[in-house]
This record gives structure tokens, C-alpha cells and sequence, in this order.
């Protein structure tokens, strides 16, 4: 007799909201019926709830009160909807959602609720789609080239995941055998009865042997797409083609001549010229004036054999952007085989060592297992093991505190031939073009993967100086690291789970623990006495820079602290030693104890492999440790280090934290610049007040020490972009107003509901008015088509920069590096609306610190660093040469102020159109009416 056939119920519900102890009902059933990989059924219900359908649930599903006023109640089809779902697999896209909402319906109608078999589609794109930005339905559907016609509509949902649920059973079989084999036995833990799905296609595949796809590699579990190793063929050019013709005839069908694209590869290359290797060029290049493409074609053709050209650059898009476009774009303008490769940290790459380990693990939670189960699928995929290939919101997981890769050469271990990081090194040392960002260029210029007599470019340089404070700059938690080694205590002694409970036997083993435990008492104990002596810093600060309910911070710079410094010195010393005692002692234990593994119980074992984990954080303070004894040591005067003491309970002395702070990096950045030849710092905003002044002294150079450059923008700007700035807001003059943020709150909704701009951007100076403008404008009517997303307040920036770029209408409330660094990859803001001028609170510790000496701080560093803030922000409008869009200032100081001018002028010398609260909604409504209608 035949088998039957797999029935699939996909079901979809839509609620009133989303918690059922609150009365919350649901409003629409949708179901469709797979069999034999087709939809051979349909079902769709609206449902009386007996309850108003609140607002904002009609706003997303369209479903009103009168919708649903003649429908039936659910108690009324409670039973045609069992038999439709009785003996079927039950379906949903997060299915823990909408089974226990169903079954809650179904008891409350008195019937028995569903014991269904139930997958989650969620959790299954999860893995078979390792590298989705989102998974969100709407979002997969467009990625799958799904029809979605009525999002968040429970029939069209329903559809949807119905189709999703095949093409991903059609993704599965297409898997190798062999890693089938292992998803089948990790999903076991999987929600619900969802590893049943991979069961099934194991099973099935099992039937019907395959050889493995050449080019996929198999190791032990594991089976890896192939590798490609770094081959020694380079390019070099001989000659530069100095004339027109010469570059018209290589652009020719490839890339347009640009005048002032041409202007500046010239400059560049004249100053590739000059005798002294160390004497650099500063280049202002207006977004969209093509400067990428410029350096790199005038410094290929000053590469000898051997030598490389470095690019720092802080955001990843451009180093992607580099990577993937400029450099094969380069190539085939001058049919070449310059070969580029990104440098980073070794803790972006899988350790496949480490995490084959994992995989024999049990009792890992329902996260960790969805992550192994869909790195297993990512590795068929992956050229280079790099993890933020994922596109995680949180790589925060513990999982991935033992499968990064700690920089190690990997030679005979089970994967040495294919570990990614050994082999991503291979091929930066055959590379030409090496891009790394500022931070990694800081803390590695003296890496020997550079190579000899390296040439640099810094790109976004306005941004080195920061990153090269921020890189330097650390601290150490000494609350958070108690707890740590009160935990490492807890995993030697503890009376219920200590290590100590299976080796009281064993005098030699049980001592060895107890020393450790000793050890680690003494650690203790030696923080306690320097934050005693770091508590007289609060007393000389006196009065805190910044308080809030969990912390206060107190600011004060080096002398003030280490007046001594010999003492301070003393104080380093013993907590170095300590630190590398109880590392010693901890290391020394987890040998002792891997020699014992035979007669370990498994928790034990997991214990030890625990225990060798954690001693990576005490290796980070001791690093810290040196660090900070290094630079107390070396300066003479210690002004150059501002310190922040951080207290949780300003009465208690074992409250204290430190961060130290470079103040000055002009000597870390010239120590930096020795190792490379030939520097040229470029990027949009070097220019200040009309002069490269404040750039230059944040570097640590003089005007007559450097050459300059201003290249000219080729953006068509002045028709395709429009500035507005408010002449009048409710008589306010200054955005401290107490009513400011009030009137802006009410203004922005009129403005962006009179444009037809799809991605807005709002740039804040804080993090708090964010919030308060925030739940202001969330639940108004005129924005209810928007996703609406804020700092601080809607998830991480991860998060919300991700959901901004997918949503197909957004609003992101940002402040700190969303005017400049946080990356937005292919999304156009159709415009950006400034709510403040983007001044630093004097107040900051940071700030303080680094103002101290400054004979007007306000002229020699505040109003720079806005300025340049300011004009990033403009930049994330223009950043191309076609870009189009709105740029608004609310902040009345953009209209009056002593300072007004400077901003005013530094947005290209644009137009820019004042106008008060009432004429800037006209406009808007005006200049939308005229792009419908023209």
C-alpha cells in the first residue's frame, strides 16, 4: 500500500495584538495546503474578535472594525478550522507565535488544542539562507522573487510562506549528503518538530547516493566549498600616460573622462614624484568626484615588484567598494591583474578547528544550534570564512567567543589546510593593494604583511586622528572582571559544580586547585588596593562630568591622578604580576587536567574547555596592564593621558573603574606614518574656515611640511539637490528652548508627510531627545506607511541600520555616528533633516580632557569637529555625482548665529532657502505637487 502523502498546513494568523493574557483575539485565519510540493488548497476567514481592532493593528493589515463586524466569531468556525489542520504538518513563520495563539482560541471554544507536528519557517530560512539580511517575510519574499501582494494580510502570508516553505525544501535537497547528515542530527533541538524537516530530506536523500560535487572539499562532519589559494602573478606598469589622448584612449568604453577626475590623478601622480618619500599630499575631493578611482590609477603606476600600496579607510562599504569595484574597474581600464585583498583582525574569521569542536557539544540552546546549522550551510558558500558575511545584528553569542579565530599559524590540526585566516594571509602577501581601516593601520602599522617600503594612502582622513585616539584609548571594568574570577572560582570549588568535587581523592590535583583558587583570591585582592588608591583621584577631581542613575564619571588628567608616578608604577607592577601568577597558575591547572581526560566525567571536561576560554580575558588585562604601564612610563608629561573615573556607588572605593584617554595622538600618528612612503590623507572635508589648519595640527604638521590640493565636485548638485533651512520656529532661538524639541516634533511629520521622500534620515546631538522626539511622532496617522526606527530605542545600530536599508519606507532617528560612520549599504537617503547643529557637549569627559589646555576651545576645537560633522552629514545626501534629495536644518542657530556663515558656506556654496515653520511644509507640499504633475 502506498504511503500518504505529506500534508502541510501553512498557516498565518492575524491578532488584535500579541498578547493573549491581554484579552487579544484573532482577527483573520489564512491557510494554504501543500501536497506533493504544490498548493492544492486555500483557506481564508476573517473572525469577529468582540473587541475593538486597535489602531495601529488596522494600520498594518488593513483590516478595520467594520471588516469584521458581520464576520463569524471564532468559537462560530472553531470547529471546521480543527478538521481543516487535524493529522497535517502545522507551518508557520515563527510558529511559536501563531500555534499557541491558535490553540488558546481552540480552548477557549472548548475544544482540545492542536498536538500537530509544527516546523518554523523562520528558523529553516535561518539556516538555508545563511547570508539573509533579514527574515522577515516581506523581506525573504523579495529576496526569493516571491509575489507578495497584501502583506501582513493572513491569506497572502499564508501563500507566501507557503512557497517559501518549498523553495527552501528545494534548496535543502540540493544540499551535499554528507551535510544533511549532520543538520539532521543537530536538529533535533530545533524548535518544535522543525529538524523533522531535514530528517525527512536526509532520509530521502539516503535512498539515492550521490558522490560529492567537486567542488566542495570534505574534513571529518564537515564539507567546504573548495578554497582558492593566492597565486604569485602581479602587474606593473611602466610609464604614466601624462596626456588626455593617452587616458581618453584607455577610459574609452569603459569609464567616462571626467575633467576634474583627471585633474586630480595628475596632482597625485606629480607628487608620487618628488625626492622626499615621507612628504605628504592632502587632497579635498567633493563626494562623487570619482577620488577612489584617482588615487588608486596614479599609485599602480608607482608600484615596483614587490612593493605594495596600503588604503585605510574607516567604513566597510568602502573597503568593499574597493574590493569589488574599483579595483576589477581599474584593471579593466588598463588591462591589468592588480590583485587586492582586505586586511583584518584574525577574530573575523571561523575557526574551523574550533568550531568542528562544538558541533560534538550537548545542551546547546536553540540559538546556538540555529548558528551552527547555519554556518554548516555557509561553509558551501563562503571564499573566505570572513563571519560578518552572516550579517548578524549580535555577534554576542558565546559560540562565537570559541569559534573566532585567535591569529594563530595553523600547522597539522584537522583543518590546517583549509583554515581561513592562514589562507586569507597567503593571499594578502601575494596582494598589490592591501585595505585595511584606521584602527587595525594603528594597532599593526608595524605588520609584516605591509611589506617593503609600503605605500599609504589614508582614505576619509578627517577621521584618522579620532580613530587613532579611540584605537589607543582603553580601560579597564573592574567590577565586571570580579565577577569573572568569582566565576572561574565558582567552576574550581563550588561545592555542587566545582571541579575540587571529583578530585578530593587526589591530593596532588586537589591541590593544584586550591592554589588556583588562592591565586586568583590574591588578583582579587591587589585590584581592591589600586582601586583604593585610584578612589583619591574622585577627590582631586571633585566634581563629576557626568552623572545618570547607574554611573558617575569624574575626569582627570595624568599628573593629577599618578602625581607620583613611581608609586602609580608600583601599583602596575603588582597587578602585572599578579595577573600573569594567576594566568600561569590557571594555565598549568587546564594542562594538569587535559592529562587526566580519560577519567573526566563530560560536565568535567566541559569545565576544562571553559576554563582554557576564559583565560583569553585574563591575558586582555594583563595586555591592558602593560599598556597602561607602558605609557604611564614612557611620558614625560602625563597631561598627554586623560583618565575618567567611573563609579557606580561614588561612597565605595571597590566602585572605581578607569578608561584612559589619549588626548594628543600626534606622536602615536607620526610614529605610525615612519613605517609607510609617500602619504596622501584624502577625503571630502579637510578644509576648514577655507584652510587646511585644523586638519594639519590634528596630524601633527605645519603647513610648509605638506603639499595640498582642492579638487573640484562634478555633482550636478545645484539643480538636484535643494537645502532649507527654518528662519522662524515658534519665536525659538537657540534648540536648548525648552519647547524645541516639542515644535520640532510636530513640524517633522508635516514635512516628510508633504515630501515624497522614502528613506529619511534625522540626525540628533543625543541620544535622549532622540527618544523623546521619537515617541512624539511614532503613533501619528501621517506616518504610518514608514517604519520608524531610533537609536537606543528600537534595537542595535546593527539593527536598525539594517531594517532602514530593507524597509521600502523608512524613518531612522540617529545621533553620534550616524552623521558619518555607521555604513548604509545601497540605500539613498531622499533626505536628511539636521534637528540640531552637531556641537559636543563641553561637559563630555572627553571632551574636557582634550579642551584643557586649549587657550578657546570653543574656536580651536568645538566649532571645527561640528563643522566637519556637519558637512558629513550634507554628505549623506550627496554621496554620489548624481545624487538627488532634501537637506533640512531645523536648528534656528543655521539661520542666525555668529557662526551661521561658516555652516551655511560649507555645503558646497549650494543655494540654501530659508523659510519659517508654514512656508517650509508649502514648499515641500508645492515642489511634490510640481514632481506628480509636471
Amino acid at each position: 500500500m502506498p504511503k500518504k502523502a505529506t500534508t502541510y498546513a501553512v498557516v498565518d494568523l492575524e491578532t488584535t495584538g500579541t498578547h493573549r493574557e491581554a484579552q487579544d483575539r484573532v482577527i483573520q485565519f489564512g491557510c494554504a495546503i501543500i501536497q506533493k510540493q504544490k498548493i492544492v488548497k486555500t483557506y481564508s476567514f476573517l473572525i469577529n474578535p468582540g473587541r475593538e481592532i486597535p489602531e495601529r493593528i488596522t494600520r498594518l493589515t488593513g483590516i478595520k472594525d467594520e471588516d469584521v463586524r458581520d464576520a463569524p466569531k471564532f468559537e462560530d468556525i472553531a470547529l471546521k478550522l480543527y478538521k481543516i489542520l487535524k493529522g497535517t504538518i502545522f507551518v508557520a513563520h515563527n510558529v511559536n507565535f501563531d500555534l499557541p495563539f491558535l490553540n488558546y482560541e481552540f480552548e477557549k471554544a472548548g475544544i482540545a488544542p492542536l498536538t500537530n507536528k509544527a516546523i518554523d519557517t523562520v528558523e529553516l530560512a535561518q539556516i538555508l539562507l545563511p547570508t539573509s539580511e533579514s527574515f522577515k517575510l516581506n523581506d525573504l519574499s523579495k529576496r526569493l522573487n516571491i509575489k507578495h501582494t497584501n502583506p501582513h494580510q493572513a491569506d497572502s502570508d499564508a501563500i507566501v510562506t507557503a512557497k517559501l516553505l518549498m523553495k527552501l525544501q528545494r534548496k535543502a535537497r540540493q544540499l551535499p549528503f554528507e551535510t544533511l547528515e549532520k543538520l539532521t542530527e543537530l536538529g533535533q533541538g530545533l524548535t518544535r518538530e522543525t529538524g523533522g524537516f531535514f530528517r525527512a530530506i536526509y532520509n530521502y536523500k539516503k535512498k539515492r547516493p550521490q558522490t560529492l560535487d567537486k567542488q566542495y572539499v570534505r574534513v571529518k562532519d564537515i564539507v567546504l566549498k573548495k578554497q582558492r589559494h593566492a597565486t604569485p602573478e602581479s602587474s606593473t606598469l611602466e610609464t604614466y600616460p601624462i596626456d588626455d589622448s593617452q587616458k581618453k584612449s584607455l577610459f574609452k568604453g569603459k569609464i567616462r573622462f571626467r575633467r576634474s577626475q583627471v585633474n586630480m590623478m595628475n596632482r597625485i601622480h606629480d607628487f608620487l614624484q618628488i625626492k622626499n618619500r615621507h612628504k605628504p599630499l592632502f587632497v579635498e575631493a567633493p563626494n562623487g568626484s570619482g577620488k577612489t578611482f584617482a588615487y588608486l590609477f596614479s599609485y599602480v603606476h608607482q608600484l615596483s615588484p614587490l612593493q605594495k600600496l596600503v588604503v585605510a579607510t574607516p567604513t566597510t562599504i568602502l573597503q568593499n567598494q574597493i574590493i569589488q569595484t574599483e579595483v576589477p574597474q581599474l584593471n579593466r581600464v588598463l588591462k591589468t591583474q592588480f590583485k587586492a585583498e582586505i586586511v583584518k583582525s584574525s577574530r573575523y574569521y571561523l575557526d574551523l578547528d574550533a568550531f568542528y569542536q562544538t558541533l560534538a557539544k550537548d545542551s546547546q540552546t536553540n540559538y546556538t544550534l540555529t548558528l551552527q546549522m547555519r554556518i554548516l550551510v555557509w561553509l558551501l558558500q563562503t571564499d573566505t570564512g570572513d563571519l560578518s558575511e552572516l550579517q548578524l545584528t549580535n555577534y554576542q553569542d558565546l559560540l562565537f567567543n570559541v569559534i573566532r579565530h585567535p591569529g594563530d599559524a595553523r600547522n597539522a590540526t584537522l583543518f590546517s589546510e583549509y583554515d581561513f585566516f592562514n589562507l586569507a594571509r597567503e593571499r594578502q602577501e601575494q596582494a598589490d593593494i592591501l585595505v585595511t581601516n584606521h584602527a587595525y593601520l594603528v594597532n599593526h602599522a608595524n605588520d609584516l604583511i605591509w611589506g617593503q617600503d609600503p605605500l599609504l594612502v589614508i582614505d576619509e582622513a578627517h577621521r584618522f586622528a579620532e580613530n587613532t585616539t579611540q584605537s589607543l584609548s582603553d580601560g579597564f571594568q573592574f567590577e565586571s572582571f570580579w565577577g569573572f574570577l568569582a566565576h572561574i572560582q565558582s567552576l574550581l570549588t563550588n561545592k555542587q559544580i566545582g571541579l575540587l568535587n571529583g578530585f578530593k581523592q587526589d591530593l596532588f590535583m586537589s591541590k593544584e586547585i586550591n592554589q588556583t583558587h588562592g591565586s586568583l583570591d590574591k588578583l582579587i585582592k591587589v585590584i581592591n588596593d589600586f582601586q583604593r588608591f585610584l578612589y583619591q583621584g574622585i577627590k582631586v577631581a571633585g566634581v563629576p562630568v557626568y552623572r545618570n542613575l547607574k554611573q558617575t564619571d569624574f575626569a582627570i588628567n595624568g599628573n593629577e591622578l599618578f602625581p607620583d608616578k613611581t608609586v602609580a608604577q608600583g601599583y602596575l607592577t603588582r597587578l602585572q604580576g599578579q595577573l600573569e601568577s594567576a594566568r600561569k597558575q590557571l594555565l598549568n591547572l587546564v594542562a594538569q587536567l587535559n592529562r587526566q581526560h580519560r577519567r573526566l566525567l563530560k560536565n568535567e571536561q566541559e569545565t576544562i574547555e571553559e576554563l582554557d576560554k576564559q583565560l583569553v580575558t585574563i591575558e586582555v588585562y594583563l595586555q591592558k596592564c602593560y599598556t597602561l604601564s607602558e605609557e604611564v612610563n614612557k611620558e614625560v608629561n602625563l597631561n598627554d593621558l586623560g583618565f575618567v573615573l567611573q563609579s557606580s556607588k561614588v561612597d565605595d572605593p571597590l566602585a572605581v573603574n578607569l578608561r584612559w584617554l589619549l588626548i594628543d595622538p600626534i606622536e602615536p600618528i607620526q610614529s605610525i606614518l615612519k613605517n609607510f612612503n609617500r602619504p596622501l590623507f584624502i577625503s571630502a572635508t579637510l578644509k576648514q574656515q577655507n584652510d587646511f589648519t585644523y586638519t594639519l595640527s590634528s596630524l601633527g604638521y605645519q603647513e610648509q611640511e605638506v603639499q595640498t590640493y582642492v579638487a573640484k565636485s562634478t555633482g550636478r548638485y545645484r539643480d538636484n539637490v535643494k537645502i532649507l533651512g527654518i528662519s522662524q520656529l515658534d519665536g525659538i532661538k537657540n534648540p536648548n528652548d525648552d519647547h524645541y524639541l516639542e515644535s520640532i516634533s510636530q513640524l517633522i511629520p508635516e514635512i516628510i508627510s508633504s515630501s515624497d521622500s522614502h528613506h529619511i534620515l534625522l540626525l540628533f546631538t543625543n541620544l535622549e531627545n532622540i527618544k523623546e522626539v521619537y515617541y512624539h511622532i511614532l503613533g501619528d496617522e501621517r506616518l504610518s506607511d514608514y517604519e520608524v526606527l531610533a537609536q537606543g530605542v528600537t534595537g542595535s545600530n546593527e539593527k536598525i541600520s539594517k531594517r532602514y536599508t530593507i524597509a521600502p519606507q523608512s524613518i531612522l532617528l540617529g545621533a553620534n555616528s550616524y552623521w558619518e560612520g555607521v555604513d548604509f549599504k545601497d540605500v539613498q537617503h531622499d533626505m536628511v533633516i539636521v534637528t540640531q547643529l552637531p556641537f559636543e557637549s563641553p561637559d563630555r569627559a572627553d571632551v574636557k580632557l582634550r579642551q584643557n589646555n586649549l587657550t578657546n576651545p570653543f574656536k580651536e576645537d568645538t566649532l571645527p569637529r561640528a563643522l566637519i560633522r556637519f558637512q558629513q552629514g550634507f554628505g549623506r545626501l550627496v554621496r554620489k555625482e548624481r545624487s538627488k534629495g532634501t537637506f533640512v536644518v531645523l536648528d534656528p542657530r543655521f539661520y542666525e548665529s555668529p557662526y551661521a556663515n561658516l555652516f551655511q558656506q560649507s555645503l558646497l556654496k549650494l543655494p540654501i532657502k530659508f523659510l519659517d515653520q508654514s512656508e517650509l511644509v508649502n514648499y515641500l507640499n508645492q515642489t511634490n505637487n510640481h514632481r506628480e504633475n509636471p
